[in-house]
């Protein structure tokens, strides 16, 4: 069910309906009569554009008013919400009053992200996937043709007798050993590095903005040495090596 909203904007008044503020978890006299009501509660990273959405339509660059956005709950969360609406203008064309409704659309956004999410990352370890590695690849390769100096390094690593483990223990804790893999290398970079995983039992890092080639290898030594140690899973203790 929407919530319904009417702004007068000669005198700056807004109704909201029940509706609309039982949607944010507020009761009918917990809100006031003003606009401001509407935006100090939208995400301060969506109000401009919820406003110039707002004006684009009060200036006629616009047959109508619709706009998403995050909006702060009673509870302290956001939501998603998707406005609509249409001014209604006097015998000179100039806008009198605005109305339209809002309807909380929080699960569609939730899916929509989670599967942008899904598309650019490996469902087993979290890690970007292939698709999401050559895209940031591609970005490095540019980025060094525009600047002077800038380095980067990619690793290409292949875990040794992987196929082994998956005959001898099983695909469950091959599946667990690529996970404990994936966290381990994630220790091994700084935060503006990409560990990745292309599929299978290959992994890759992008190692951005480096100093000399002596940076990526001392990274390969590092994974090299964080994957020395045994991993113990399941009451197995598995010992894995790495060809980078």
């Amino acid at each position: 069910i929407d919530g319904l909203w009417d702004w007068d904007l000669r005198t700056n008044e807004l109704y909201c309906s029940p509706r609309w503020k039982s949607m944010l978890g507020y009761g009918e006299d917990e809100m006031g009569a003003t606009p401001d009501e509407w935006f100090t509660r939208i995400h301060r990273a969506d109000v401009e554009r919820v406003r110039a959405a707002i004006a684009a339509h009060l200036d006629g660059e616009a047959a109508h008013f619709e706009c998403e956005y995050r909006m702060l709950c009673k509870d302290g969360t956001f939501r998603w919400m998707l406005a609509r609406g249409i001014a209604v203008r006097d015998e000179e064309g100039a806008a009198a009053r605005m109305a339209g409704s809002q309807t909380d659309v929080t699960g569609r956004k939730s899916a929509e992200e989670r599967l942008l999410h899904e598309a650019i990352h490996d469902v087993l370890t979290g890690l970007p996937n292939r698709a999401l590695f050559m895209d940031l690849l591609a970005r490095s390769v540019a980025r060094a043709k525009r600047r002077r100096g800038y380095l980067f390094g990619v690793l290409f690593l292949d875990l040794d007798r992987f196929k082994v483990i998956n005959d001898s223990l099983g695909h469950l804790i091959g599946d667990q050993l690529l996970v404990a893999i994936a966290g381990r290398l994630a220790t091994c970079v700084r935060p503006e590095d990409t560990v990745a995983r292309l599929g299978g039992d290959e992994f890759t890092v992008l190692l951005d903005d480096i100093n000399d080639m002596s940076d990526a290898t001392r990274v390969a030594e590092r994974i090299h040495q964080e994957l020395d140690a045994p991993f113990r899973l399941d009451g197995h203790e598995i010992y894995t090596t790495v060809s980078i």
